[in-house]
């Protein structure tokens, strides 16, 4: 422990797929409040007829989950469905209670795991051998991620010289293509890594002195305060504006020479200076090029000779030097195969384009391209919509429907609409429809805020971010470079959090840790024996405490010359915390633990981890964040000119920069937003005179007689 610093006590002591059928069901229309401000109900959504009192037959064959695609439906039954609830990670073994021990029948059969049914389009993909160079194209709800996972499953099965990369845009994905290769016992001859920290990785290995990990965002913003003092010059708005402006041009490839005069021209000229030096997460990508470009200590040579096969999910989110970046790994020998839905381009403003499709295939013209062509996700009146909307043909496989598969519903005031839909979600609740299979879409944050108070006031549960290991991993190591002081303030906001997320402190709150921060205070000696005065927690959570701060104090005193990867196995061990994905991903190799270290890992982690759900409510995101996810009930606010689409017609500046720049990304926008819904979707706005023009694009055209 650093010397000067206060040790918490130690002590001696140590301690020890059901599937659910799909129902057909018709919500019948309800009593819409603040129907003053109501003003029309559009019905001209009409679904197609089905049978009277219908509901789904029993499905002869059934699909796996995607886990790109939360929840979607794979199977070959046209007229049915099964809806396969993901599966939770077994209760830790800390918490887990003792049992006797029972005899082991030897003789017992070994469960199998059932492999997925795949259509004929997903199984000409899996088992296609002949295509050196594979693009596939997968409509929403298509399978793409579970189709590639088994992909790569049949490779390496088939190969037994093959070494796969599987490289996702999404943490979420990351684990979930891990999770699946592990259960269907597939050889671990494979990486599964986000692009950033494949890219990390590199640079941890081959980088420059002072680029081997991620600066904070807080030294940035350090480090351009005094380039701006020292330049003498002034920023009309505050310099952490400027750094998040920047950091996003800069990934973009754009130069501040684009710029005229101005705060943004200096603020991104800084910031390229700043990134000769520092390592930024915007610099990552470029930094990494740059490695395998220049065949720095021969990191190209070593990795298109290391990966026989490299696999790409979200292939549309790939950014211009993304796609530089991974088109290093390509060796004469190498076979890849990318996964993606041009539609679903959203990201333009991080550089990627719609246009990469058509890039991958000038560059291997050879390649073959294969596409998925059916839904497994949505109801058939929200396929068809989908398609009209964006001139597609995707194919539904759920022929059953819903009277209300889509609605619109305009209003006057915002607070009217947002009342509407709180109202609603209070229905469809009552009706038995949990609010975990709820989402409200938003195009934008703004409004947030104020939909949030509608709805607690109301008394509806919000879901929050779910917990996040690697984050509480990063914490604990965090605590064990820096030591303990008790009187800290960020000590003690940092122990909180740790209570809050660390399944070790199940059923421990903060105002236990402020008794024993207390209890601490009062006794000369801690010990484990409950004085008879004074505030102290109960004697099993007193004896908690002492073992994790006995762990840390342990692990703290032995630190010098402690890697990552061991320190990170320690501290699983020593809490029985066995979740061997937990750091899995970070790019690090077997560096050693510094305090600089963690806070930049702990930064890379803020900033790309997918906030996933804790499923406690409803959820309410942006479309962007709601990307690869799926709901029973989609909510789309605002449908209106000027907020979806974004950009309003009568503005020709903004108008011709959307064309320019963002061209066509607001159709794909409001595309991904609709087709998140499995069975209803509800479109609503607070504009009479603006409405959007992308609501005619979804009416069903009437045949001419």
């Amino acid at each position: 422990m650093t010397s000067g610093r206060k040790s918490l006590p130690s002590s001696s002591k140590s301690s020890g797929n059901n599937s659910l059928k799909r129902k057909s069901k018709s919500l019948s229309n309800s009593t819409i409040p603040d129907s003053k401000k109501q003003k029309t109900v559009v019905e001209f959504f009409k679904p197609l007829k089905s049978k009277e009192n219908s509901t789904s037959s029993s499905p002869s064959q059934e699909q796996e989950q995607n886990p790109d695609d939360t929840q979607s439906q794979i199977e070959v039954s046209p007229s049915s469905i099964i809806e396969t609830p993901t599966s939770s990670l077994p209760l830790h073994p800390f918490f887990q209670k003792k049992k006797k021990k029972a005899t082991i029948d030897c003789n017992a059969i070994v469960p199998v795991v059932e492999v997925p049914k795949f259509d004929a389009d997903q199984l000409g993909v899996i088992e296609n051998d002949s295509a050196k160079y594979l693009v596939v194209q997968a409509p929403p709800g298509g399978g793409k991620t579970l189709v590639l996972t088994f992909r790569a499953k049949k490779i390496i099965e088939t190969n037994p010289n093959a070494c796969l990369l599987l490289v996702t845009f999404s943490r979420d994905a990351t684990r979930e293509i891990q999770e699946r290769l592990q259960k269907y016992g597939v050889e671990k001859r494979y990486d599964v890594k986000t692009i950033h920290a494949f890219a990390l990785s590199i640079c941890r290995k081959y980088g420059a002195k002072g680029k081997t990990y991620i600066s904070t965002k807080e030294s940035i913003i350090k480090e351009m305060k005094e380039q701006l003092e020292k330049k003498n010059v002034t920023l009309t708005e505050t310099v952490e504006k400027y750094v998040d402006w920047a950091q996003d041009e800069y990934a973009r490839e754009v130069s501040a020479n684009e710029f005229a005069t101005s705060d943004y021209k200096a603020a991104l000229t800084i910031y390229e200076e700043i990134a000769k030096s520092m390592l930024t997460l915007s610099s990552l990508m470029r930094e990494a090029c740059y490695i395998l470009t220049s065949n720095h200590q021969g990191s190209r040579d070593f990795y298109q000779q290391h990966y026989s096969d490299v696999l790409i999910d979200e292939f549309q989110d790939t950014s211009t030097v993304q796609y530089k970046f991974m088109k290093m790994i390509i060796g004469e020998k190498t076979r890849f195969s990318v996964f993606g839905d041009p539609h679903q381009a959203i990201y333009s403003f991080l550089g990627a384009q719609e246009k990469i499709f058509d890039k991958i295939m000038e560059d291997f013209p050879s390649a073959t391209i294969l596409k998925l062509r059916r839904n497994y996700r949505s109801m058939k009146s929200i396929v068809l919509a989908s398609n009209r909307f964006m001139k597609t043909s995707t194919e539904n496989s759920i022929e059953t429907d819903s009277q209300d598969a889509i609605t619109l519903n305009n209003f006057s005031t915002r607070d009217g609409e947002f009342q509407y839909i709180a109202n609603q979600i209070q229905i469809l609740n009552n009706k038995g429809v949990s609010y975990n299979d709820i989402a409200i879409l938003m195009r934008r944050s703004t409004n947030t805020s104020e939909l949030e108070s509608i709805l607690k006031n109301k008394k509806i549960p919000i879901s929050k971010n779910a917990k996040d290991d690697t984050r509480v991993m990063l914490n604990l190591m965090k605590l064990i470079c820096d030591g303990v002081e008790i009187k800290d303030e960020k000590f003690t906001k940092s122990m909180k959090w740790i209570i809050k997320h660390f399944i070790y402190f199940k059923g421990i709150g903060e105002k236990s840790f402020e008794k024993y921060l207390q209890y601490l205070k009062d006794q000369e000696t801690p010990s484990t024996k409950v004085p008879t005065k004074g505030k102290a927690p109960k004697k099993d959570k007193l004896e908690k405490f002492i073992r994790f701060f006995t762990v840390i104090n342990e692990l703290a005193a032995g630190l010098a010359n402690t890697t990552f990867l061991k320190l990170a196995e320690t501290i699983q061990k020593k809490f029985n915390w066995d979740d061997p994905l937990i750091i899995d991903g970070l790019g690090l190799n077997d560096e050693l633990v510094t305090s600089d270290l963690i806070d930049s890992l702990i930064s890379f982690n803020d900033e790309t981890y997918n906030n996933s759900s804790d499923g406690k409510g409803i959820h309410i995101c942006t479309v962007h964040r709601a990307k690869g996810r799926e709901w029973k009930h989609v909510f789309v606010p605002e449908v209106q000119d000027g907020v979806m689409p974004l950009i309003k017609k009568s503005d020709p500046i903004q108008l011709k920069k959307q064309q320019i720049v963002h061209e066509g990304e607001e159709d794909r926008i409001f595309y991904v937003a609709i087709t998140r819904a499995k069975e209803w979707l509800y479109l609503t706005n607070n504009s009479s005179s603006n409405s959007s023009t992308f609501i005619e694009r979804l009416k069903p055209h009437e045949t001419k007689q």
